[in-house]
């Protein structure tokens, strides 16, 4: 864990303390960051830019803002046999900014966030994703998560397949955590427009996704085989085994450790996701998740 005290003299009366961590240290860190009224969190393998925490900290001029997401971007680097995540991210940073636009940012990237001090509970020692848990904690109290694509956090993409299949259960682990620890916010009232966020971005993606594909793949399986169908099922049938068959390539490649041309990254990653869902929530039911962080080589 490596600390470094940084005072942001573009906020008059407002000093950051960053802190980067890849163990769940947080609390631990916290007992280092004296008075700072702002609480800058990041990972000790990211890159961050120069002017990443002057440009977060403007947004706590706004007392709405409990706290602000930095933009994690992974590089994209030639042989990578996981180089779908640059992609992915690419993808989830558009999403975040819409969140933040239209309200608030679901979930602050835990590679770089910045958090109001007086906001800072104890975090619980079984916490698995300290970023979500100190982020859904900050939409419960009222404020909303900000979101700056200029302070970019950057980091190089997983070394193996099997590290990324281990960062990505652990992640769908902790989720699957915060989805039963923050259920209140499932609640409509008196957050209805973070209750709609939340669903249609985290709950969906969590569980109603991961359900649907096998499912939608085999209800379209099932009629097609059964008989004389429209043209349109078993077009979409097609579809559907054309993309899986990408992904299954995909990941016979990973799993030697070759990278993948562009046509199998987005089906291997897009089913690698959500396969990991499912390794997550078993882990979480049976509670085999461990809370130290397993460090995922880095290219």
């Amino acid at each position: 864990m490596a600390l470094t005290t940084v005072r942001l003299t573009s906020y008059p009366g407002y000093q950051a303390y960053s802190t980067s961590t890849n163990a769940g240290g947080g609390d631990r860190a916290l007992e280092h960051a004296g008075e700072a009224a702002v609480v800058c969190f990041s990972d000790a393998n990211t890159k961050v830019a120069p002017d990443a925490l002057l440009r977060m900290v403007e947004w706590f001029r706004d007392p709405a803002v409990g706290a602000v997401s930095g933009e994690k971007r992974v590089r994209r680097e030639e042989g990578s046999p996981v180089s779908g995540e640059s992609a992915y991210w690419r993808y989830e940073s558009f999403m975040k900014a819409l969140d933040a636009e239209m309200h608030s940012a679901i979930g602050a990237a835990g590679e770089l966030f910045c958090v109001r001090r007086e906001l800072l509970g104890r975090i619980p020692e079984d916490t698995l994703l300290d970023d979500l848990h100190v982020s859904l904690k900050v939409c419960l109290m009222g404020y909303r998560i900000a979101y700056e694509p200029g302070a970019v956090a950057e980091e190089p993409p997983s070394r193996s397949f099997q590290d990324e299949l281990q960062r990505k259960a652990r992640i769908a682990a902790g989720a699957f955590q915060s989805l039963v620890r923050f259920r209140s916010i499932l609640l409509p009232w008196p957050r209805p427009v973070l209750t709609f966020q939340f669903v249609s971005r985290r709950l969906f993606r969590w569980v109603i996704c991961p359900l649907a594909i096998p499912v939608l793949f085999v209800s379209n399986l099932l009629m097609v085989t059964s008989g004389p169908v429209p043209q349109f099922y078993m077009a979409t049938m097609m579809g559907q085994a054309f993309f899986h068959a990408l992904a299954v390539i995909g990941l016979i490649r990973a799993r030697k450790g070759l990278a993948s041309p562009a046509l199998l990254q987005l089906p291997f990653y897009f089913d690698l996701m959500h396969a990991c869902m499912w390794m997550g929530l078993f882990r979480y039911l049976r509670g085999s998740q461990p809370v130290a962080w397993h460090r995922a080589r880095r290219r």
